[in-house]
Parts: C-alpha cells; sequence; structure tokens
C-alpha cells in the first residue's frame, strides 16, 4: 500500500525531530578529543591500573587511553550516519539510502558497544583495540596488494609491524588464529551478524532471533532480491490491475531509523557508564527523542498501549505486529507480499514504545 503524502511528511517530520535530538546530544557529549572520565569511574579505574611492560614499567596513560580515542572514532561515524540519513530523508527523498547508512551505523556501533563492554579491566580493553588494530592494518595491506598499490601495500605492513611491535612492548602474549581473526589473550572480534544481535537483542524482547538484522540490511546492501523487494509497492491502478513501483515505504524507512538510533543508543550507554558521565543529560536526550518518535509510534491502529496490555496480561506481545494493514498505522504501512520476507518491517513491531523507556 501506498503511503500518503501528508502521512509520510509527518512521518519524516518525526523522525528528522529523533536524529536531530540525537546528533546534537552525541556531538555535545562525545566531541572532546580526550574523554574526561568522573573520578570514581571505571574509566578512571583503568586509567590508574598498573599494568606492566616488558621494560618493567607501567603502561603509559596513552596506551591506556587509546581504547577510548578508538570508541570516539567509531561514535563519530555512528553520528555521521545519523547525520546522512537525516539529509537523505528530505526532499527528494531516495528509497534505499537510508538502508544501506543504517547498516553501516549498526556495525560501527556494535563495535563501539564491544570494545566498551563494562567491567572488563584495561588489558582486556587494550587487547581487544589490538585486535581491531592489527585486523585493520592486514586488511588495509591486503586490499592495496590487490590493488596492485604497493606504496599503500607497505604503510599498511608497516603498521601491522608497529601493532606487534607494540604487543610484544607492553608484555602482552602474541597473536594466535588466523591472519584476519586474530586472537590477543582471548580477545576475538565476533562476526559482524552475531555482535549485531546481541547489541540489538535487548532492544527486542518480542522478536526471537535478532541475527536476522545484519542480514536482512546487508541484503539490500549486496542486492539480494528479497532485500530489494522491501522497495517494490504494490499500486492499484485506475483500471484496477496492481503494478509495482520503487519507492520508500513507512515501515522500512521507521525501521531504518530506529536501528541506526538503537546503533548510537547502545554503545553510548557502556561509554556513558564506563566514564560515569551521570545519567541526567542521557535521559534528558531519551526523552527528546521518545517524544518524537512518540508522534508515530502512538498513533491509529498501532495501538501500542493495547500491545502492552495484553502482554501484561499474558499475552505474546506480537500480535499486533502479525495484525492485517488495515489494523496499522497507514503512515508505516506496507502490504505484505506472498513468499517474500519483508524483514526490516518487522522493526515497527508492537513493543517499539517499549525500547524508548
Amino acid at each position: 500500500m501506498e503511503t500518503p503524502v501528508s502521512e509520510q511528511q509527518q512521518l519524516r517530520a518525526a523522525l528528522d525531530a529523533a536524529l536531530a535530538a540525537t546528533i546534537d546530544f552525541g556531538i555535545r557529549k562525545l566531541k572532546d578529543p580526550r574523554w574526561e572520565p568522573a573520578p570514581d569511574s571505571e574509566a578512571s579505574a583503568e586509567l590508574a591500573s598498573r599494568q606492566i611492560g616488558q621494560d618493567g614499567q607501567p603502561w603509559s596513560e596513552d596506551v591506556l587511553r587509546t581504547p577510548y580515542a578508538l570508541a570516539s572514532l567509531l561514535m563519530t561515524g555512528v553520528l555521521d550516519n545519523l547525520g546522512s540519513i537525516r539529509q537523505l530523508i528530505s526532499d527528494p527523498m531516495p528509497a534505499i539510502g537510508p538502508t544501506v547508512i543504517a547498516r553501516s551505523a549498526m556495525e560501527i556501533g556494535a563495535t563501539a558497544w564491544w570494545l566498551m563492554q563494562p567491567e572488563i579491566g584495561a588489558r582486556r580493553r587494550t587487547c581487544r583495540q589490538l585486535v581491531l588494530s592489527l585486523v585493520s592494518a592486514r586488511r588495509a595491506a591486503q586490499v592495496a596488494e590487490e590493488l596492485r598499490d604497493d606504496e599503500s601495500r607497505e604503510e599498511g605492513l608497516a603498521q601491522e609491524d608497529r601493532v606487534l611491535a607494540q604487543i610484544t612492548g607492553l608484555a602482552i602474549s602474541p597473536p594466535e588464529g588466523p591472519r584476519y581473526k586474530p586472537v590477543i589473550e582471548g580477545e576475538s572480534f565476533p562476526e559482524a551478524t552475531e555482535i549485531t544481535a546481541t547489541m540489538l537483542e535487548p532492544c527486542y524482547p518480542a522478536l526471537t532471533g535478532t541475527r536476522s538484522f545484519y542480514r536482512s540490511y546487508s541484503a539490500v546492501l549486496h542486492g539480494q532480491v528479497y532485500g530489494l523487494m522491501n522497495f517494490m509497492t504494490p499500486a492499484i491502478q485506475a483500471d484496477g490491475t496492481i503494478l509495482l513501483s520503487w519507492q520508500l515505504r513507512g515501515s522500512v524507512l521507521y525501521g531504518a531509523v530506529e536501528v541506526a538510533l538503537l546503533s548510537f543508543r547502545e554503545p553510548f550507554k557502556r561509554i556513558n557508564q564506563q566514564m560515569g558521565w551521570g545519567r541526567l543529560e542521557y535521559d534528558l536526550w531519551h526523552a527528546r527523542a521518545g517524544r518524537a518518535l512518540e508522534m508515530v509510534t502512538t498513533r491509529g491502529a498501532w495501538h501500542l498501549w493495547t500491545a502492552i496490555s495484553a502482554t501484561s496480561a499474558g499475552g505474546t506481545g506480537t500480535e499486533l505486529a502479525q495484525a492485517p494493514c488495515g489494523r496499522r498505522d497507514p503512515a508505516i504501512c506496507g502490504t505484505p507480499r506472498r513468499g517474500l520476507v519483508a524483514v526490516p518491517a518487522v522493526l515497527t513491531s508492537a513493543l517499539a514504545r517499549r525500547r524508548y523507556e
């Protein structure tokens, strides 16, 4: 079903407000080149830890801060993705762009989320950062070799040597495992499908198997038919025939923006906890984003409050996500297509409000 223009505009205005609030908050909180933790925070404890290097001296503060610098780089990438989506949802709006960018935000955010896991200590966090740095250097050299760029290949190999030398200097065990899947003292970067699923699982308690998130968004990026068919919408012609047209349905747009926002929120929660920055500013931002999303998540036949009440009364909470199109908000409604899995649309489940509480 084609989304009416007025409802599409309302949806886009609500999503734009949520994106703007998040970008403003993220830049304000994360813009400093050196994040300063609260005195009683986990980060302060890590910076004061006395890990001893090969020379018998404690690790420098720069070494201990490098994981935070990498997390800052990753979060900058997520915020840039949010800004890109915000620009794309203005007129004229391309169909495929927001989904492709949301996939990028998902993967970058999940990497920051993994790196900033609470309570793992300075040594494990540094090992995770070294894993990411080593894989990056090796991949850079691999790509340069395939492109026959000898200078860039040498730069990649030199960076790999520097990372390996740092590992030795920090008295960390040498990497083990495959070249592009190294393990450093038990730390190895998970596969993208696994890590994104683990990050998003608490956000979608009504869904079974969040591994499909990364796969479905990758299907769009890689041109899989079932992914591209999310952008083909049936339209009834004057003579009664039905033709498919290429456009971005409201449900797919909402799903892409929501995943991108969660890909900022989930790693930020870990950063905020690690730095001990407190919850006031976070709660204020959360409320602003929530109010914007409520413009489209509490309307019409979504019946979110009914769904939540059904869950409290013993229902599964998924009944409305499976309801016929006519029972959902027309601004985010798409016609199901037999034999095709419109996976991104499942992100607009009946429990959407709960993700922002």
